[in-house]
This record gives C-alpha cells, sequence and structure tokens, in this order.
C-alpha cells in the first residue's frame, strides 16, 4: 500500500521511509476534517463551551503590559531565549502583541493620510500606499509569530520570510501564470486556474523555507505558511491600490481598494499559505521534509483546502454581494482549519513533550 504521509509503496505495520503508522485507522488529514466537522455541528446546535477557545486569542489583548513584557517576546526565537521541549507550554496561546503592533502600522497609515489627503503632499503617497497593504497583514503575521508555542523562529526570520518569502512567492505565481494563462474574464474556469497557480506558486517557496528552515512543529508550519502569504498578499495590495490610482480612479480608488482588500485580507492569502505551511508539517510527522511528501494523500487532502477557498472566492458569485457574504464565509471556514491545526499543533506539542 501507498503511505498516506510520504506517498511511498510500503509493507507491513510501520512505513520504512517515515516512520508512519500504516495500521492507523484515520489519516492526519481525515482527523483535521473530522475536527473541522465536529466543531461546525457545534456552532450549528449551539452547544455551551466553544472547544476552540476562540476568546483565547483575545482576552490578553485587553490586559496591561509593561515595556518588559514587549521586549521579552521580542528577542524570542534565537538561540539564546527558545526554551527546551520539556518547557513548551502546550496550552492555548494568549497573544496580545499584535494588536499593539496594529495600533503602531494603523496610527503610521493615518498620519500618512493626513499628509497626503489634508496637506495634498504627494511625497507620501508611496508611504501610504506601502502602510494600508501591509498593516494587516503584517498584523497577522505577528498573531502567528506569537501562538507559535515553540518559540524557536526569530522575529527577524519572520521578517526575511514576509518580504523575501513574500516577493519570492509572488515572483513565482508570476512565472507560472506565464505558463498557464487564465486570461483576462474571470470565469468560473479561470478562477479555479488562478486558485491552484497562486496557491501553487506560494506553496514552492513555503516548501523551500521549511526544507531550509527543518521545522519539526505543525504551529512551524502556520507561521512559516502565514509569513510568506502575507509578504505576497501585501505586494498585491499595493499593486491593485496603485494600479487603481494610475488608471483613473484617483486617491479615492485607491483608498477604497486599500480598505476593502485591508478587511478581506484576514480570509485569503495569509492563511491559505498558512494552511499549506502546517499541512507540510503536519504530514512529515517530526521527520526532515522530503519533497516526496507532497505527492502524499494525506499532504494533498489539506492542500486542497486552500485551493478550492481561494478558487471560490475568486468565482463570478454574486449572493448578497453588496455585503462580501461569499468572502466571509470564506473567511469563517479557513479561520476553523486554522485554530484546529493550532490545536493540533498543541497536542503535538503535549505529546512530544511527554516522551
Amino acid at each position: 500500500m501507498l503511505c498516506p504521509s510520504c506517498g511511498i509503496e510500503q509493507e507491513g505495520k510501520f512505513c520504512n521511509n517515515c516512520g508512519y503508522d500504516l495500521s492507523s485507522k484515520r489519516s492526519e488529514a481525515n482527523a483535521v476534517f473530522d475536527e473541522v466537522i465536529d466543531h461546525f455541528k457545534e456552532f450549528k446546535e449551539s452547544k455551551g463551551q466553544n472547544a476552540l477557545k476562540i476568546r483565547d486569542l483575545f482576552t490578553s489583548v485587553f490586559e496591561k503590559h509593561t515595556k518588559e513584557d514587549s521586549e521579552k517576546l521580542l528577542i524570542s526565537g534565537t538561540s539564546f531565549t527558545t526554551p527546551l521541549e520539556s518547557e513548551i507550554s502546550s496550552s492555548w496561546p494568549k497573544p496580545w502583541l499584535y494588536s499593539r503592533i496594529f495600533v503602531m502600522l494603523g496610527l503610521t497609515f493615518v498620519f500618512l493620510y493626513l499628509c497626503t489627503m489634508t496637506f495634498y503632499n504627494d511625497n507620501t503617497i508611496p508611504g501610504l500606499i506601502f502602510m494600508g497593504s501591509i498593516s494587516i497583514p503584517f498584523t497577522l503575521v505577528i498573531f502567528f509569530w506569537e501562538a507559535n508555542a515553540p518559540r524557536n523562529i526569530s522575529l527577524f526570520e519572520v521578517i526575511r520570510m514576509f518580504f523575501i518569502g513574500g516577493v519570492g512567492s509572488l515572483l513565482m505565481t508570476i512565472f507560472l501564470f506565464e505558463l498557464v494563462s487564465p486570461g483576462y474574464e474571470m470565469t468560473f474556469f479561470a478562477a479555479i486556474i488562478i486558485g491552484v497557480v497562486e496557491e501553487v506558486g506560494k506553496l514552492i517557496i513555503v516548501a523551500f523555507f521549511i526544507k531550509s528552515m527543518k521545522p519539526k512543529y505543525i504551529l512551524n508550519g502556520l507561521l512559516i505558511g502565514a509569513a510568506i502569504g502575507a509578504g505576497f498578499a501585501s505586494f498585491e495590495s499595493a499593486g491593485y491600490a496603485l494600479r487603481v490610482a494610475l488608471n483613473g480612479g484617483g486617491l479615492e480608488g485607491m483608498l477604497d481598494v486599500i480598505y476593502l482588500r485591508g478587511i478581506l485580507a484576514a480570509g485569503g492569502h495569509i492563511v491559505w499559505a498558512a494552511i499549506s505551511g502546517a499541512a507540510i508539517c503536519l504530514i512529515s510527522k517530526n521527520k526532515v521534509f522530503d519533497y516526496n511528501m507532497l505527492s502524499s494523500q494525506d499532504f494533498l487532502k489539506l492542500f486542497a483546502v486552500p485551493v478550492i477557498l481561494h478558487a471560490i472566492w475568486d468565482m463570478p458569485i454574486y449572493i448578497l454581494s453588496e455585503i462580501y457574504f461569499i468572502p466571509i464565509v470564506l473567511t469563517i471556514i479557513a479561520w476553523v482549519f486554522i485554530l484546529v491545526l493550532i490545536n493540533a499543533g498543541l497536542k503535538q506539542i503535549s505529546e512530544i513533550s511527554t516522551i
């Protein structure tokens, strides 16, 4: 039989290549899907306690934190500050720094807006586009960085992935589009092609970083994917904003693009790439990542999620389009997958720490 983890033909109870338990009745990918379905059922039935503990992701935001708290977080992830496996917390994260980063970036955008729109200073327009395009994506990156319980990836590495990985994935996507052009009219077929090409383009860069960094935790994969996806989203948004401004939309049209793409950023490229990154680390099962693993059924099942979400996002579906009904629904679905993967990552840490 084919190993669902690495995709190599195997016999016996365990895979000789990656150690996967071939007698297991439920694969890692199926376990994720089952948990996602269970949580949607809970939401529908309005059961008492939400097992996902979504509130924990916001409770610390409103607490008072000192400058020392910020500095302690900002130096984490280095070779001097990464905790031992036995010291890693497997409880649900309570991030808060991302909210302060959002306020800082937001204020910068507001000041640039005043320079541009109130004092008519054209020199600040590039800064306005840049800050408007990165504010939400980079805030979400910090959120995933705080949720990375192993604390084994530094802020320098995150910034490197955001910029180099982001523009690298954009370059890879443009190259793939040169090979497969979906055309200029947005049809259902074109939306599928765009979903496949852009997610594959980001996946190639995410896989490259995972291969070079050799992470062993699911939460690491979430962070790596999110950082690269956020860079991609930022550069793409800046491009769309500039294009609208130059093609007759002016400053007002440019700002409309920045606002809309900023609001919708939470359900787009960032979380799609995060799911792909987590899927890689999930199927590698603490083994060194090999590109052959991308052909395994487990990975392909999970990778299909961002591809399908992306394709539907771009499809010309106009159900309650005035309130962006489809993007909102797709964002909710994506975040349920994200929260389930965070939970799987914390479970992985708990299992490793008990060995």
